[in-house]
């Protein structure tokens, strides 16, 4: 937590795994890493404050919602295709609710969203990650500002790794799929033609 501040969505991540995938239903061992993270999240919060690096009397609830919608989307992009990375992305003139890329992603999450309950009880990984990768990120969405940029691609390594664990068990499922088929037997037509040589 000392070298990444977006480690306090951890014990999140946790309750998460016990209540979704390992279906426990303790959050008692959980609440001192809360109270780790609840307190590392003040301190962090404090400290730019103090800084003046908080931005959020000048940005109105609309950007923010706008830059929230928008770099989830946009995180995830970039983590399956990573294309036009830069190291700084400014904020567009006027960005808000009316710029078509944050109805856009909006659209975009609120069908993985669907996606994903629909899929809860025939693959529960897949809202569990979707999920994973929303809190992991939620510190650096966009409503707290931090900074001047409109994202930035070094706030996507943390919950990429939600997306990554779901293609790994993707991966695995098809894998288990294809061992569980039956093999194929050839057909008399091959079988004829076979003989024949």
């Amino acid at each position: 937590m000392l070298s990444k501040a977006s480690v306090i969505t951890l014990p999140l991540t946790l309750i998460l795994l016990d209540r979704w995938i390992l279906k426990r239903r303790t959050l008692l061992d959980k609440l001192p890493y809360l109270a780790i993270s609840a307190a590392a999240g003040l301190a962090g919060l404090a400290g730019q404050l103090d800084t003046g690096m908080l931005r959020g009397a000048e940005v109105g609830a609309g950007e923010r919602l706008a830059l929230s919608l928008y770099s989830t989307a946009w995180y995830a992009l970039k983590t399956v295709w990573p294309s036009g990375l830069s190291p700084y992305h400014a904020v567009p003139r006027g960005f808000g609710l009316g710029f078509p890329q944050a109805w856009g992603a909006g659209l975009a999450c609120a069908a993985a969203a669907a996606a994903a309950w629909a899929a809860r009880r025939r693959a529960p990984a897949v809202p569990a990650a979707l999920l994973q990768y929303a809190l992991a990120l939620a510190p650096m969405a966009g409503l707290v500002r931090f900074g001047h940029h409109l994202v930035a691609e070094r706030y996507s390594y943390l919950p990429g790794m939600a997306l990554a664990a779901l293609a790994g068990a993707a991966l695995l499922s098809a894998r288990r799929a294809a061992r569980r088929r039956p093999p194929r037997r050839p057909s008399p037509s091959f079988c004829c033609s076979a003989a024949r040589r």
